[in-house]
């Protein structure tokens, strides 16, 4: 019936190789679209999925490791309560907000204060005035092969990336 069911035991297993049918081996990525419930479950399912695109020569060779941003997708009311941050969070600005960062950075919290955000590049931020710039998360590392896709989720107009842009890893970096 086109979806891709939870089962017991290898049900991540069994998702990865109804995604690899479903995509002809990863050709037509928009024939299917895979789902968890958690970070730590999606995160299973990604590997078990890049193994098999690697093993099918989907995704080349042994990739490099970068950091990325994941998002914990808090939404605007959460964003705005400085109570709800803890030091070693990690803030993604998705708009330039003037004098603190810019578009695609991150800072980690070091702190709060009355209502107010401590940043480890040395400034100070009003939580209930960063909604609109900010998405709350985690830095994390991840591998990045010849064959990836990626999914931008800032305006970068100078390097002609937008948000929700896909892209896909090359050899030569720029093409």
């Amino acid at each position: 019936n086109g979806f891709i069911h939870e089962g017991k035991g290898k049900y991540l297993e069994q998702a990865a190789d109804s995604y690899m049918e479903y995509t002809e081996n990863g050709q037509f990525i928009d024939r299917a679209i895979l789902v968890a419930p958690t970070h730590d479950e999606g995160d299973k399912l990604t590997d078990a999925v890049r193994e098999k695109l690697k093993a099918h020569g989907s995704i080349k060779g042994t990739g490099q490791t970068k950091e990325v941003f994941r998002s914990w997708g808090w939404p605007k009311a959460r964003v705005r309560n400085a109570e709800n941050y803890q030091p070693g969070m990690t803030l993604a600005f998705i708009r330039n907000m003037k004098g603190i960062a810019k578009a695609g950075e991150t800072t980690k919290i070091v702190g709060t204060d009355d209502g107010n955000l401590i940043l480890d590049n040395g400034k100070t931020l009003y939580a209930k005035r960063c909604s609109e710039f900010v998405e709350v998360g985690e830095r994390r590392e991840i591998e990045l092969c010849e064959g990836d896709l990626i999914q931008f989720n800032v305006n970068l107009r100078n390097r002609r990336i937008y948000n929700g842009n896909i892209a896909m890893i090359t050899a030569e970096p720029g093409k």
